[in-house]
């Protein structure tokens, strides 16, 4: 009988309790607005925490003790004294649209990037990089020894675009798409507004979305970001 009445008692109780939805978004608020999407040609924090990692990625990154690791690239190696430098990709990487990520991606994204990063392109002079098969490779004509270390956490990051996208430009040369290959795609911009991306369901990588949308909202104003996080209408500020 006790075990009985127990029984109906925790029945009832489940059958008090509020079920929640699961999630499927997460809302964050910023401080400010980035003056373009364009990773290549914008240093600015905001932009690199919105689209470097979730939606766009390097060759290869800095992990949390400060060592270079590989993310697009299976391999890397140097060369005559840090002169000449080769990237091995990973195969069957997918890009936004649904194609595989090629050599030619790479070091289309690597050349932009080379001459918009006026730091690097004083290093690097005419070279630039080439490609064949899965591999990338560039030679300078001076040692540059720590030249994985500026890949990896440059302020205009070296990432990797799609070459349709790296053709996809507005009338004073930004990007206007972004097709990448991280866990989340690009979906919107809303200018003074937020930034939208959305969980890519075809990603192999190890970075793995577990919510379906990031929303990221610009609210400069700091007392309007804590009552927003206070009432829930913000998750992260």
């Amino acid at each position: 009988m006790k075990k009985l009445l127990l029984a109906i008692f925790l029945l009832c109780l489940l059958l008090s309790c509020k079920v929640e939805k699961p999630r499927d978004t997460i809302n964050i608020a910023l401080s400010q607005e980035m003056p373009t999407l364009d990773v290549h040609r914008n240093s600015s924090q905001v932009i690199r925490y919105i689209l470097c990692g979730n939606t766009l990625e390097r060759l290869i990154d800095l992990d949390e003790n400060g060592r270079v690791v590989c993310t697009l690239a299976e391999s890397y190696t140097q060369e005559n004294g840090g002169r000449t430098w080769s990237f091995k990709i990973k195969k069957d990487v997918k890009l936004h649209n649904s194609r595989t990520l090629t050599a030619e991606d790479v070091a289309l994204s690597l050349n932009r990037w080379i001459e918009y990063y006026s730091a690097i392109r004083n290093i690097a002079g005419t070279s630039r990089f080439t490609y064949s098969d899965a591999e990338v490779s560039i030679s300078f004509d001076n040692p540059v020894i720590f030249f994985d270390q500026i890949m990896a956490s440059s302020p205009y990051a070296a990432v990797i675009l799609a070459k349709e996208s790296l053709a996809q430009t507005d009338e004073k040369g930004f990007l206007t798409s972004y097709i990448g290959t991280g866990s989340y795609v690009f979906d919107s911009y809303e200018s003074g507004q937020c930034v939208t991306l959305k969980k890519f369901k075809e990603y192999k990588g190890e970075k793995k979305a577990y919510i379906e949308n990031l929303k990221y909202f610009f609210v400069p104003d700091s007392v309007v970001r804590t009552l927003g996080l206070e009432s829930g209408k913000y998750d992260f500020i």
